[in-house]
């Protein structure tokens, strides 16, 4: 996979949400909703050169549904350690939902 979107999907260790709901560090939690905001950013900006391309539209269109639903799941764990702890946290993340996703957008973007 393309490095550049691996570090979009899954960041880096100092920006992964899941960071923080292992250690409790809210150093973790300083970059990622501007990180967020970031990618939704960048994947707009995606949709509007692509308008001319039913395809790549309808593509790009995919791939930001997918990075909302990713960055909202990370949200609800962030906030689940915030408020319930790490059992209740870390019982969401091992259902494997947000992995899901991240493999989703990944094959998404590496099957074309």
């Amino acid at each position: 996979m393309n490095p550049i979107l691996f570090v979009i999907i899954q960041g880096n260790s100092k920006q992964w949400p899941g960071s923080y709901v292992i250690t409790a560090d809210t150093s973790f939690l300083t970059s990622v909703n501007s990180e967020s905001v970031n990618v939704i950013k960048h994947v707009r900006k995606l949709s509007y050169l692509t308008f001319d391309n039913p395809f790549h539209a309808q593509l790009i269109d995919s791939l930001y549904k997918l990075l909302k639903e990713r960055i909202a799941f990370s949200l609800t764990y962030i906030s689940l350690r915030k408020d319930n702890g790490l059992a209740e946290a870390s019982q969401l993340i091992s259902l494997g939902k947000g992995i899901g996703i991240s493999k989703k957008i990944s094959q998404m973007i590496s099957n074309r």
